[in-house]
C-alpha cells in the first residue's frame, strides 16, 4: 500500500491545475521506475468538471511513472497547456465543444505527445479514430484497461524533439 499527496497549483497563465503527485516512497519509485528516466512525465487530462474529470485525475494519479497531472475543461486552456508544459500524454473528452480541432491542432504541433480520446458511442469513437490518435476508449470502459493502455503509451514513449534555436 502506498500514499498519494497532491499539490495543486492553479496554473492561471493557461487557465487549468496542476496535480504534483508525492507518494511516500518516492525515492524508491523514481529509482525502479518503469520507464527508466528521471525525467517527470506529466498527463493532461481534458474534461468538463465533474464526475469523468474526478474519476480520471483519482485513476491517472495512482500510475507510478506519472508525476503530474494538468487538467483543462475547455479550448484555449488546452492549447496553452500542451504549448507551454508538452505533457507525455492528454487524455481528451472528445464530446466538450470544439474538440475535434484541438486533436488535430495537438498531432500537427506535437506528433510524439500521444492521445487518448473518451467518446460517448461508437460513432464518435470512428471519428476520433479518423483523426489518428493512439487509443479510443468508448465511455464505460474499464479502470484498469485505461491504465493498461496508458502503461503501455508510457513505455513507448519518444522523446519530443529538442527545441531549435535560430542564431540572428
Amino acid at each position: 500500500m502506498f500514499y498519494l499527496n497532491f499539490y495543486v497549483l492553479t496554473d492561471v497563465q493557461n487557465g487549468g491545475k496542476v496535480y504534483h503527485i508525492c507518494r511516500k516512497n518516492d525515492h524508491f519509485r523514481r529509482e525502479n521506475s518503469i520507464t527508466m528516466t528521471n525525467k517527470p512525465i506529466l498527463a493532461l487530462v481534458v474534461s468538463s468538471s465533474g464526475t469523468l474529470q474526478n474519476g480520471l485525475l483519482a485513476l491517472i494519479t495512482t500510475i507510478p511513472s506519472i508525476s503530474a497531472v494538468l487538467v483543462a475543461e475547455d479550448v484555449k486552456s488546452t492549447l496553452r497547456m500542451v504549448e507551454n508544459h508538452q505533457p507525455a500524454l492528454v487524455i481528451l473528452d472528445i464530446s466538450a465543444p470544439d474538440m475535434q480541432d484541438v486533436i488535430k491542432q495537438i498531432k500537427e504541433l506535437y506528433p510524439h505527445i500521444h492521445l487518448i480520446v473518451l467518446a460517448d458511442d461508437i460513432a464518435q469513437g470512428k471519428e476520433a479514430e479518423e483523426l489518428e490518435v493512439d487509443n479510443v476508449l468508448i465511455k464505460g470502459f474499464s479502470a484498469y484497461k485505461l491504465v493498461a493502455i496508458v502503461e503501455n503509451l508510457i513505455d513507448r514513449r519518444e522523446e519530443p524533439p529538442p527545441v531549435q534555436v535560430n542564431p540572428e
